[in-house]
């Protein structure tokens, strides 16, 4: 049995019986991650260009709900200036994705991880996030730290790219290897 609200106007209806008792522009402290279905060259005009990706990919879920991409870049977006934000936390974080004290789930609805205050999660995951030796640009160290990142995500040549491990429940899951910007690889979606 289900029950309709006349403030839903089946306006994002879906939405919110994938996701009940939330608002569908926000989804609080339990909130989702996608691994992008097409893969794309590091030449994406940095994050806003990637976020544009996640708001347009395929296997982005319906809803009105917004998506942007777990990547870094140097004065756009940053998880951490000091190894996982040991400094000052979440002061560390611009623009930065994840939110503090937050739980993070697959879109198939597995729980893989909660963040911490700083907004980031401790290793090792209850499970991966994404397909198994599947390369995933961040721009990420291990440590949550800025690593390379293809000159600010606007090149797709022979330098280049840290990308993650979509499968790994370790820090290979943000920082696996170094691919050429050129290569295509997916995006981590987060729920915003």
């Amino acid at each position: 049995l289900v029950f309709f609200s006349s403030s839903c106007m089946n306006i994002g209806l879906l939405e919110q019986l994938e996701n009940p008792g939330k608002s569908s522009s926000s989804c609080g402290n339990d909130c989702r991650i996608f691994v992008t279905a097409n893969t794309f060259a590091a030449n994406f005009g940095g994050p806003a260009g990637a976020d544009s990706f996640c708001m347009n990919d395929p296997a982005k879920p319906s809803g009105s709900t917004q998506w942007k991409a777990m990547l870094v870049s140097s004065g756009a977006r940053t998880a951490c200036t000091s190894p996982s934000c040991a400094v000052a936390g979440a002061a560390e974080n611009l623009n930065w994705v994840l939110k503090p004290n937050a739980t993070y789930r697959r879109t198939d609805g597995i729980v893989y991880v909660n963040t911490n205050g700083s907004a980031i999660f401790s290793f090792p995951l209850t499970a991966g996030v994404g397909p198994s030796s599947a390369g995933i640009w961040t721009g990420l160290a291990g440590d949550w730290t800025q690593s390379s990142n293809c000159s600010g995500w606007s090149v797709a040549d022979s330098s280049l790219g840290a990308v993650g491990e979509g499968g790994s429940t370790t820090a290979t899951v943000i920082n696996w290897t170094n691919s050429a910007c050129s290569s295509g690889q997916l995006l981590y979606c987060v729920e915003q």
